[in-house]
């Protein structure tokens, strides 16, 4: 599922972008900045010899417009980042595969509808089919399989395969939703899709590319890594940065193309760009079971930004970081990478911020039609105060993202941390932020409380925010939590202990991750692939195991 930010920093984050189209302050004697000067004031971080960078590109209407490289491409040897230098483009890699299968399509070898069991006769039968189209558009309700590495015990940093990948997806005994009924995001699909591209054409997933993608393309400087270990000529080092801790190169240890593993120039994903804009075929949205649109269209995420329609990848993998945005109305993308993970480091806004320079005559026009507001509501609705109180309490809208709704001045408001913003009612249990075009639709329980809330807003997924009741319990609630818990579609036990009054989850070879209380048996977890963890009872009130979020998977407390 989307990992969706925090809600004030997101509305922080919108007022910062509107300011970056406001007309630059200058007096007569100080011009404004040009282009060039706002690209780079964009990646100052980056523009020094003495950190890794990355590089970006700008297209529209099928030429490069801008083009740059900043930052070190090795630390150890002080060699720069230029446009030709190599980048483990990470989510990036999900495009080219999809490219790959609309080939395969229109030639016939592939259909849409096919099963993929049909190519992949390892996996389990279920009771609805998974389809090509499933895993093209992430509606299959397959595990990811880094979620499904880490529970089991392994690392990231480990030599992952695609056959141990495919090991692990033969367990899952049913996927977590009816395939086709919505999206969710698995880079296990693309890894899948990559197997089958592998078995469709009788050879490896690399050297097809390479043949029928890569070179006719022009794309030279590219190729796809599938063996560990590689050393690979002209290709950037990957690192990670912490305070205190300073530079960790990242693993290269995965060797499973698909969703990983492509490797390009930032002169290449130029070109790749500017075909993008040709390739209609490859923006044709998918649609779910009830006839609405998938959202995710060949690798790439569709929604609307600022007003324009727009698709875009953005992933982070061992050091590497990248973003893509395309508005296919426009004709224009950008395209970062980077061989820096850091808190200096964040492609997705610099994209952003790009397209903010670029577009700004697009978006202001954007702005100026009509939105709703509350003035545009029906004038003979009057809100009833009196079941106020039956919406206010805390609600969660992912784990470790609780927020508050309260009564101020007779006015429903909501609350994270210090921050206030007052909502106003438009209809029956359905409200907007005063400040923001945030909506909030309340469903009643029974007795008439609020039991959730949809809250949506343009260019984000839809959130269900649930209610809940928060909780603090004591140590003999803890200990009774304690215990071993198995899995054996996983095949792996974890611990749950209690360490100075704190409940943590241990495993042998991941250490113990601490488990923060939330609400009545449920925990937040510190460490990933572990979010929000529920404790789940029989009917006389006895513990009898635990469920993750992030998998559908119940780990049974052993006696």
């Amino acid at each position: 599922m989307p990992r969706l930010t925090r809600l004030i920093p997101l509305l922080l984050g919108l007022t910062l972008a509107g300011a970056a189209n406001l007309p630059a302050q200058t007096d007569d004697a100080t011009p404004a900045p040009t282009i060039a000067e706002q690209m780079d004031r964009l990646f100052f971080e980056w523009n020094r010899l003495d950190r890794p960078g990355g590089s970006a590109a700008v297209v529209r209407d099928g030429e490069v417009i801008f083009q740059k490289s900043y930052g070190l491409a090795s630390l150890e040897h002080a060699v720069p980042n230029t446009d030709r230098t190599l980048y483990d483009a990470v989510a990036l890699a999900e495009p080219l595969t999809a490219t790959a299968v609309a080939r395969l399509v229109a030639e016939g070898q592939l259909s849409l509808d096919d099963d993929i069991r049909t190519y992949l006769p390892e996996l389990p039968a279920h009771d609805q089919p998974i389809r090509i189209r499933h895993l093209l558009h992430h509606s299959s309700g397959l595990w990811d399989w880094s979620d499904a590495w880490q529970l089991s015990g392994g690392h990231l940093e480990d030599v992952i395969t695609s056959a141990q990948i495919l090991d692990l997806l033969a367990r899952q005994p049913a996927p977590a939703f009816v395939p086709g009924s919505r999206t969710e995001h698995s880079v296990s699909n693309y890894t899948l899709l990559a197997e089958i591209v592998t078995r469709v054409t009788e050879e490896s997933f690399r050297d097809w590319i390479w043949g029928m993608v890569l070179r006719p393309t022009g794309m030279i400087h590219s190729l796809v890594r599938d063996y560990g270990g590689e050393s690979i000529e002209g290709s950037a080092e990957a690192y990670t940065y912490r305070p205190r801790r300073g530079y960790r190169r990242g693993s290269l240890n995965l060797v499973a193309p698909g969703a990983h593993g492509f490797y390009s120039s930032i002169s290449n994903m130029a070109t790749w760009l500017i075909g993008l804009t040709d390739a209609d075929d490859l923006l044709e949205e998918d649609i779910l079971n009830d006839g609405t649109p998938a959202g995710y269209v060949h690798g790439m995420q569709r929604d609307i930004f600022r007003g324009l329609a727009r698709y875009h990848v953005e992933g982070q993998w061992q050091g590497f970081n990248s973003a893509f945005q395309y508005f296919p109305e426009q004709r224009f993308g950008v395209v970062i990478l980077s061989n820096w993970v850091s808190g200096w480091v964040n492609p997705v806004s610099q994209a952003g911020q790009i397209v903010n320079v670029y577009l700004s005559e697009e978006i202001a026009a954007a702005a100026s039609a009509p939105t709703p507001t509350v003035a545009d509501e029906p004038t003979g609705f009057v809100a009833d105060l009196s079941g106020y109180d039956q919406l206010t309490g805390d609600y969660r809208w992912e784990p470790g993202e609780v927020f508050g709704l309260i009564l101020q001045r007779n006015q429903l408001a909501f609350q994270q941390g210090r921050n206030i913003l007052p909502m106003s009612e438009l209809a029956p249990d359905r409200f907007l932020l005063d400040a923001f075009p945030y909506y909030f639709t309340f469903r009643r329980d029974d007795e008439g409380r609020a039991a959730e809330c949809l809250i949506e807003f343009e260019g984000e997924p839809d959130v269900t925010a649930v209610r809940i009741e928060l909780a603090d319990p004591g140590p003999e609630q803890l200990a009774a939590l304690t215990g071993e818990y198995y899995s054996p579609e996983l095949d792996v036990s974890y611990s749950v202990l209690v360490r100075d009054d704190t409940l943590v989850l241990a495993h042998s070879r991941r250490g113990e991750t601490r488990l923060t209380p939330e609400a009545v048996d449920y925990f937040q977890a510190s460490a990933a692939p572990f979010r929000l963890l529920e404790f789940v009872r029989d009917d006389a009130g006895r513990v009898v195991g635990f469920e993750m979020d992030t998998m559908n998977l119940c780990f049974r407390k052993r006696d």
